[in-house]
């Protein structure tokens, strides 16, 4: 006799409209959209032999639950923003909220002393700007806080993506979070003012997107350093 396939706690209808939605979406969407959770979602996927291994391994590294912590704390402040990491219809790799139409990317920092200097840094790369209007970058300043403790996160940084044009990287000096006038400086918030500040913003939503014009000048000024940089010569280091 024939062993049923498992379901693992799902109906047949949920395990069939997750794989369908999963082909195209992300796991934790699909898994969302289906009404299912995400050990469900993994075990059907898994069973199925569609287990995307380096998505799994992604959405459970430490990277990425801080990641989500940043969105969680951003949902919490903007419940009407549309989470496009759980939603199959919304879903975009580029970014991480829609609000009133303004596509909002988020990164959270716990700030790291790696690189060069002595002095930790917030570090993010924003080579999805001409995708999204603007970069939140929720801050934990405190290393010995939980990554769960919400009150550890009390700084964020709201910057436009017009500001981000000829950049792919970002470093910001944790002097900042204390009033130093370094650079981005002047787009640092207090968590307390995150929802005032870009509910201000989201009034004009168009008026945050790179015009094509622009955008087209900075991917060639970006394209000719490339071009550049692989041109010049190596340096080749002499052994006594």
């Amino acid at each position: 006799m024939k062993r049923p396939t498992p379901l693992f706690g799902a109906t047949p209808e949920q395990a069939e409209h997750f794989l369908t939605l999963y082909r195209s979406a992300p796991l934790r969407a699909a898994a969302a959209e289906a009404g299912l959770n995400i050990i469900q979602a993994t075990m059907i996927a898994r069973h199925s032999g569609c287990l995307r291994i380096t998505e799994a391994a992604i959405v459970n590294s430490k990277h990425g639950e801080i990641g989500r912590m940043g969105e969680e704390i951003f949902q919490q402040h903007f419940p009407e923003a549309v989470n496009c990491n759980t939603s199959v219809a919304q879903n975009n790799p580029a970014y991480d909220f829609v609000l009133n139409g303004m596509r909002i990317d988020i990164k959270t920092s716990c700030l790291s002393a790696s690189g060069r200097g002595k002095n930790r840094k917030i570090r993010f790369r924003c080579d999805n700007k001409f995708d999204t209007d603007l970069f939140i970058i929720i801050v934990k300043q405190d290393s010995a806080a939980a990554v769960h403790d919400h009150a550890a996160y009390r700084h964020c940084f709201i910057i436009p993506s017009l500001m981000l044009l000829n950049h792919v990287k970002i470093e910001i000096i944790e002097s900042v979070l204390r009033g130093d006038n370094a650079a981005w400086a002047e787009y640092l918030f207090p968590i307390e003012k995150m929802r005032e500040t870009v509910m201000m913003m989201a009034e004009n939503p168009e008026m945050l997107t790179i015009p094509p014009e622009l955008a087209e000048c900075a991917q060639l000024n970006r394209k000719i350093k490339k071009e550049v940089k692989s041109a010049k010569p190596k340096r080749h280091r002499t052994t006594a």
